[in-house]
């Protein structure tokens, strides 16, 4: 038996970008939960699903924000947030979000190459064990080429 041992902290990803206190990161009393916006599941509710960033320049990175509202009793901590590829990455705090609260997290995009896309992001809580997936999504078009003028 391993009373009194912790788990060993895991590895970090380069994806994550983890800020103390993260600009996305203020909590603020979410205005209206209705039968219309239903939960993701039953601990939290994510708005948007899924975030259609429009058009997007190859090379350019562009943010997509989403809001995470806390429908439990207890504190909500997002424990990861993590983009499904290497050309998404995302920026969230761990600070405690009290229930019937909400906090903003941001996932970035940089594309590579052009063309349609859609990607995902793992969102996991203290909640559950299974992360919770949304999308972002849009059209990379290539970027302008300079003249020689």
């Amino acid at each position: 038996e391993t009373l009194g041992q912790t788990a060993p902290k895991p590895k970090s990803t380069q994806t994550k970008k983890v800020s103390k206190k993260a600009p996305v990161g203020k909590i603020t009393k979410f205005p209206n939960v209705t039968a219309n916006n239903p939960p993701t599941n039953n601990n939290v509710k994510i708005d948007p699903f899924e975030n259609k960033m429009g058009t997007l320049t190859q090379g350019v990175p562009k943010e997509a924000i989403f809001t995470i509202l806390n429908t439990t009793s207890k504190p909500l901590v997002l424990k990861d947030v993590k983009g499904g590829c290497g050309c998404t990455s995302t920026e969230y705090s761990k600070e405690p979000i009290p229930p019937g609260h909400s906090t903003t997290f941001k996932a970035v995009y940089d594309a590579a190459s052009a063309g349609d896309f859609s990607k995902s992001v793992k969102v996991t809580t203290n909640f559950d064990s299974e992360p919770i997936m949304v999308i972002i999504s849009g059209k990379v078009v290539p970027k302008a080429k300079k003249s020689n003028d």
